[in-house]
């Protein structure tokens, strides 16, 4: 039985693992699960094929020091809720992205996701992590400013620019794994 999140009593226990090219299915799954309106925020365009929006998934083995990406799992399902991925753009550098679908925004799974991406970049020698986001989406711009980025002037893009400096060790937090997953509650 899939209860909807909206009716769950107390924070749904939400899975984080690292996601491969074998979650192929998986994650345009999820894809499909967003709204127009979801796409437009995260894509710029309120549709957009699927092949041209995941293009990355197919080097996330091939090339796993440069494209990491991290799954949030239903709790009950076990259907991914939410992508957070970074792509190395220098030695030091990465462009984050993050998508959850609509029924799980507002719930803090982009939190949970972009809180563990922060942690484990610094392992992969990324020292920095900046994200494009389209004005006026003000859910994506407090996700960030929560995590301590800081919005650059911006390359005339028309996109906002927003740079978050990592430690050399990271966001270092608490956080239970079992099983080799993530287990974290969901705000």
């Amino acid at each position: 039985m899939v209860l909807d999140p909206q009716t769950v009593l107390g924070p749904p226990r939400i899975r984080i693992r690292r996601l491969t090219a074998a979650d192929t299915e998986r994650i345009h799954k999820a894809f499909h699960r967003l709204s127009p309106c979801s796409l437009y925020w995260r894509f710029g365009h309120s549709r957009i094929e699927a092949a041209t929006a995941l293009d990355w998934v197919a080097r996330l083995d091939a090339d796993a020091g440069t494209h990491v990406a991290l799954g949030a799992c239903d709790p009950v399902s076990g259907d991914l809720i939410g992508v957070a991925r970074y792509v190395r753009t220098s030695e030091v550098a990465a462009e984050l992205a993050v998508a959850i679908i609509d029924v799980w925004q507002g719930r803090g799974v982009g939190s949970l996701l972009l809180n563990e991406l922060v942690r484990i970049a610094p392992r992969g020698g990324i020292h920095e992590l900046q994200a494009f986001v389209m004005p006026g989406n003000s859910a994506a711009v407090r996700l960030l400013r929560d995590l301590g980025a800081t919005r650059d002037a911006g390359s005339g893009s028309g996109l906002l620019e927003y740079r978050l400096s990592l430690g050399p060790s990271g966001g270092e937090q608490a956080h239970q794994l079992v099983g080799g997953q993530l287990g974290v509650a969901a705000a």
